[in-house]
């Protein structure tokens, strides 16, 4: 009967030791040296004063925030993060979905593993306080179904976020600029050219750009404030109100607005997925995941696929079913692949 490595899942032969567990064994005879050990005594010093006064002050940031520590990227779940069981073999992991919150400043990774003996799912980043994680996992033999969608929300909150607190900003800023350029300017017609032409410029984006729905919304924004200052400085001249001048730009300004709240409707739009591991009766769910919700972790309001989510979709209860039915074969068979 093959025998499988616990730490790579490779096929070994009857005594055979891993090439990867020879690695280890080799990397730990290795001796560091007196300048090693040295730098690394104050290395633990400073990061240990470093972990006190951040607990004091109540800085909780982590010193493991680059991406490979706090995301986890490039690592196994099983052997690098969790210690495996006795016999248990990786078979496939997959980077499941991301999840974010823009307000808390939070960005996860979340991943599904699965073994020869439990699934796990572990979602793991950071927000602007530190690290994050959250982890559930449950006996393979336990589990009894796999659900799982992928559509799209429409996300109130930003809409109403951007069109009441940023956009009323930006137009401010660039109506109160133009409108005190139309204001003090000798002629008019000029002005009101000049605004023009760059209302119309600021419009391009949203009929050139593909995509990027914040940066054309940025935009319109932009033409908004300008054409409507512009309108209102020409009409309440140094020297007389002329509400005639402004109707060019008035046009412009409307076109712009409802260019904008297009964009941020667009915008607003947001892939969303939604994943149950389901467990047999009277056991509940091994691992759940739903957009707009906490989640375990209750960090995270929105929770959006990855390159590897259809592959999962594909493979993952295929994975678990052949393991339920005919164990050391499915672990071949799907390692193999």
């Amino acid at each position: 009967m093959s025998k499988f490595c616990t730490n790579c899942g490779r096929t070994l032969e009857e005594g055979e030791v891993c090439e990867c567990q020879k690695e280890r064994l080799s990397e730990s005879k290795e001796d560091p040296g007196f300048g090693a050990s040295l730098s690394s005594s104050f290395a633990s010093f400073d990061g240990g004063f470093r972990g006190w006064m951040n607990n004091m002050l109540g800085l909780h940031e982590s010193d493991l925030n680059d991406n490979t520590d706090c995301f986890e990227q490039g690592k196994k779940i099983v052997p690098d993060i969790v210690a495996p069981a006795k016999e248990e073999i990786p078979i496939k992991q997959y980077h499941l979905v991301n999840f974010r919150s823009r307000l808390k400043g939070l960005w996860a990774e979340g991943r599904l593993q699965i073994t020869n003996q439990r699934v796990i799912f572990r979602a793991s980043g950071r927000s602007l306080i530190g690290r994050t994680t959250t982890q559930s996992e449950y006996d393979i033999h336990e589990l009894a179904g796999f659900k799982i969608s992928q559509g799209v929300r429409f996300s109130f909150k930003e809409f109403i976020c951007l069109l009441i607190l940023l956009a009323p900003l930006i137009q401010i800023l660039f109506g109160a600029l133009f409108g005190m350029m139309a204001y003090s300017a000798d002629s008019s017609t000029s002005v009101k050219l000049t605004v023009s032409i760059l209302g119309i410029v600021c419009l391009i984006p949203f009929f050139v750009v593909k995509k990027h729905m914040f940066m054309k919304s940025i935009c319109c924004m932009m033409a908004v404030g300008m054409t409507l200052g512009g309108a209102i400085g020409a009409m309440a001249t140094r020297y007389s109100f002329h509400p005639g001048r402004a109707w060019p730009l008035l046009i412009i300004a409307l076109i712009a607005f409802i260019l904008m709240v297009v964009s941020l409707v667009f915008y607003a739009l947001k892939p969303s997925t939604s994943i149950m591991i389901v467990a047999k009766a009277g056991t509940g769910e091994a691992a759940s995941v739903y957009s707009e919700q906490h989640f375990t972790l209750e960090y995270a309001n929105e929770v959006i696929p990855t390159a590897e989510t259809a592959q999962a979709t594909k493979e993952v209860w295929a994975i678990i079913s052949d393991i339920q039915k005919f164990g050391d074969w499915a672990i071949e068979k799907w390692k193999a692949e």
